[in-house]
């Protein structure tokens, strides 16, 4: 069982977008700061130190984490580290889209009819890791499925492997067109 101040790290963290020895780090100085009373409740952490979502801010702001490495943005923005959106229209009690994109740190899964995210499970599906009929991604499987390394019934990527499939090396069961003829995989 979890006390208040153990409960108000936790979320605190939860809210955190760094490394796990960052957390750890974190969460050592989150006990030295939180003086607690056995008696205190949960209303009482939060009057005295904020709500946890403004606490682990302030952290963020405070680490040395870079957004950039070599000029090159790292995950979504400093203000959206993640994103999630589930319309309230559902077909057979699944989501018509779900978007869920988690930002440093964190692979997000998407399932939806439509689906966009870092992992995603759709009808269309959109994603770093993508499955679903129509797949899109930077590896992916479905009916048709275009990404870098895809498999399905028609594929198409850098590295491909269907009944049709095109690509830079690719292999397929009926028909397989590919630039580097000569590669007999």
């Amino acid at each position: 069982m979890f006390s208040m101040k153990e409960k108000y790290i936790n979320e605190v963290l939860s809210f955190l977008e760094a490394d796990r020895k960052t957390k750890k780090r974190v969460k050592e100085d989150l006990n030295e700061i939180i003086e607690f009373k056995t008696d205190d409740t949960y209303e009482t952490l939060l009057k005295r130190h904020g709500d946890p979502e403004s606490m682990a801010k302030d952290f963020m702001e405070n680490l040395d984490i870079p957004d950039q490495y070599y000029g090159i943005t790292i995950g979504l923005s400093r203000r959206k580290r993640s994103f999630e959106y589930k319309s309230k229209r559902k077909i057979m009690g699944i989501p018509l889209l779900h978007v869920n994109i988690g930002g440093r740190y964190k692979n997000k899964v998407a399932k939806g009819i439509i689906a966009i995210g870092d992992i995603s499970f759709g009808v269309i599906s959109i994603g770093g890791i993508s499955a679903g009929l129509i797949s899109l991604g930077g590896i992916s499987a479905g009916l048709l499925a275009i990404g870098g390394v895809s498999a399905g019934l028609l594929s198409i990527g850098v590295i491909s492997v269907g009944v049709l499939a095109i690509g830079i090396i690719s292999k397929g069961v009926y028909y397989a067109l590919h630039l580097f003829s000569s590669l007999n995989i």
